[in-house]
């Protein structure tokens, strides 16, 4: 298994036995396995322990591991990269040990510490990769849009030059009635769909103002609120809430794990430790 750990929004972290299942799947067995991210309560959107940097509990990984174990892997070997793509750590051996064990190293450096969510916060989508297509950028949103609290802003830059970069992404999130979208998801689930999914949830608990190339119209039936720039995000921003609001900047929130809720103490001995 040769590959590279990185944050994924649903599975935890990419590469592992990812490469596996969904990896050298059939199509149909590949959705099988991605719609199990979905929580099979109804309107309640994705299973909670499906997020970035979570293995415990996460049903996508215990579905990878399961069809990785089956197929005998005899040896891993994968990258750990930076934001700048600069190669810091490589990991091999038993695959599942060297796999878990960088994934802890990863997970050691990226994670968040914070005492309090705010009411407001500014991401980036970061890179070029992540900056292509709405659909390659909402991987980084939802990761980053953590640590606002509810019915906070999220200003949230990118441009999305190609679209949405997803035919059933775009049809879904055009979909204004909120049940028939939950419902029509879990009848003809695929990955566009499960994206819309996640980001009509999180545009339900904050307002996020778009700053994209993306048609505004689009934008705004998608439940997300258009801006041309990052001028007039801020201005809506600075509009609700009172001068001196507390919020956060986020320039790389692809290369961070959920924040974390902690008591001040907790941060203390943290980092006495």
């Amino acid at each position: 298994l040769a590959g590279t750990i990185f944050p994924d929004p649903y599975s935890g972290f990419e590469g592992g036995p990812n490469l596996i299942l969904p990896g050298l799947a059939s199509r149909a067995s590949g959705l099988a396995h991605e719609r199990l991210a979905l929580n099979n309560l109804p309107d309640t959107g994705l299973y909670h322990a499906c997020e970035p940097g979570e293995l415990e509990g996460n049903l996508l990984f215990e579905d990878a591991l399961e069809g990785a174990e089956k197929a005998e892997a005899d040896f891993l070997v994968h990258t750990v990269v930076d934001e700048t793509g600069r190669l810091v750590k490589v990991v091999a051996g038993e695959w599942r040990k060297s796999y878990e064990m960088g994934c802890d190293w990863l997970r050691a450096r990226l994670r968040v510490n914070l005492q309090e969510e705010r009411a407001w916060a500014i991401l980036s989508a970061g890179s070029p990769v992540t900056d292509t297509t709405l659909y390659a950028a909402h991987r980084v949103l939802l990761q980053g849009a953590t640590c606002v609290r509810d019915d906070g802003h999220v200003v949230f830059m990118a441009e999305c030059a190609g679209g949405f970069g997803s035919p059933s992404l775009e049809k879904w999130l055009q979909t204004e009635d909120f049940d028939a979208l939950e419902k029509g998801v879990r009848a003809k689930f695929d990955l566009g769909a499960r994206a819309a999914l996640a980001l009509r949830h999180l545009s339900r608990r904050v307002k996020v103002h778009l700053v994209s190339a993306l048609p505004a119209a689009a934008v705004q039936a998608s439940g997300m609120i258009p801006h041309p720039n990052a001028e007039s995000a801020w201005t809506a921003i600075a509009a609700a809430h009172p001068l001196g609001s507390a919020g956060y900047v986020v320039p790389q929130p692809g290369y961070i794990l959920p924040f974390r809720l902690v008591k001040p103490e907790a941060l203390a001995e943290e980092r006495a430790y």
